[in-house]
Formats: C-alpha cells, structure tokens, sequence
C-alpha cells in the first residue's frame, strides 16, 4: 500500500516489498543506539555519541554495502541487508557502552563522589521516590507490624 503512493508498476511493487522487509529487518536495534546516544549526551559524553554515530553509519554501513553484493555475492539483497547489519552491530555495541558507563556513574554515586554527576543522582532518587509510592507505603505498614491482606 505505501509503495502505490508512489508508483502504480505491478514489477515495482513486487521488487520493493521484500526489499523494505530486508531493510527494516533490524530497526528496533537502531533504538538501542538512539537510546546510548542520549544517554552519552546527557552525561556529556559528547565524545561517545559522535563515534557511535559514526560507527554505524561510516564505518560499518558504508564498508558493508561494498562487500556485501559483491565480496559475499548477494547482489541487491547485500545492500538492503547492509542497514540492518549495522543496526545490530552498531546498535548492540552502543548500548553495551552505555550499560557500562551507567554501571560505572553508579559506583561513583554510591562513593559518594557526585560532581557532574549530581543532577543523575538527584533524577534517580526522585524517580525511585515518585514512581513506586505504592510499593513504599506497603513496605511501611508491614514494618509496623500491620497486614496488607485484610
């Protein structure tokens, strides 16, 4: 339906299906970088979000849409999937980074060591305190020795 928008060729309809299919095959793996990217950003890890940028569309998307159709003999399919490819590489390799950057402005959180990470710190408890009042307010009354289940 979305390619009859813009041609009405029966030939057309029926090459670009599989090849939209082929190239979006991976795309929640994009959110996993886009995820990475903001989080490198907000912690002003300006450095980081450039190259993880870079990696997936430079340094891996442009070198695979070469060898692909033609080192690996796919022929068009190797440049539809070259996106895709990125995308899980690109993407799971950013987010892995962010997960160990969290871990690591975690530690110094606990140490007690906040300096520019002190608006993180302020976010975090206020998301703990604000998003599970519930939670807590079962926790206080069954440490005053009160029942929940009535």
């Amino acid at each position: 339906a979305l390619i009859g928008i813009f041609s009405s060729d029966a030939v057309l309809t029926a090459d670009a299906v599989p090849a939209l299919k082929q190239y979006f095959a991976a795309f929640i793996f994009m959110d996993l970088q886009y995820i990475g990217q903001t989080v490198f950003k907000s912690l002003n890890k300006k450095k980081q979000a450039i190259f993880f940028s870079l990696l997936r569309k430079v340094f891996i998307v442009v070198p695979l849409t070469y060898l692909m159709p033609y080192v690996l003999h796919m022929g068009t399919d190797g440049v539809f999937l070259a996106e895709p490819v990125s995308n899980v590489i690109g993407g799971s390799l950013c987010f892995i980074t962010m997960l160990i950057l969290l871990k690591k402005v975690q530690e110094d959180i606990y140490r007690n060591r906040f300096g520019r990470y002190l608006p993180v710190f302020v976010a975090i408890h206020t998301i703990k305190r604000v998003r599970f009042p519930f939670f807590a307010a079962l926790h206080s009354k069954r440490a005053a020795g009160g029942s929940f289940c009535r």
